[in-house]
């Protein structure tokens, strides 16, 4: 996931080149980025620091690295630290699904509200009731 914009972790771009800030874990003894962003200098960042912000806020227990490069040459290392992190992080609350969470997943009785039934299906019915109004047939 590589964004342009630019949250609370990350240095805004300003008219410089731009970084790229990467956090990642340990998975299987290989990195699995976890959040990737383009962004400004970390000078004057405390990037240790800010590892653990970040963290408290995302989660889980593990190992993490912060690593900050440029943004066309992955060998050029401008800032990296890595740290075993632990600890309670609470339940994100997503954006996209607001307080509530997602909807309901759709069921027969609410998607019939949605799904009238077809011009089919109301022939059927009618011929069903058609031919039980009567007495039964031996």
């Amino acid at each position: 996931m590589v964004s342009t914009t630019s949250p609370d972790w990350c240095t805004p771009q300003g008219d410089g080149p731009p970084f790229r800030w990467n956090i990642s874990t340990l998975l299987d003894g290989k990195w699995s980025t976890q959040s990737e962003l383009f962004g400004g200098t970390p000078d004057g960042i405390d990037v240790v620091q800010l590892l653990r912000n970040w963290h408290t806020s995302h989660g889980p227990d593990g190992h993490w690295r912060l690593l900050v490069t440029e943004a066309e040459d992955d060998d050029a290392v401008l800032a990296e630290v890595e740290e075993d992190l632990s600890g309670w992080v609470p339940p994100r609350q997503y954006q996209r699904l607001g307080k509530h969470g997602p909807p309901p997943a759709p069921s027969f009785w609410n998607s019939a509200e949605f799904f009238p039934p077809s011009a089919r299906q109301l022939r059927a019915r009618r011929a069903r009731e058609q031919n039980t109004a009567g007495p039964p047939t031996p």
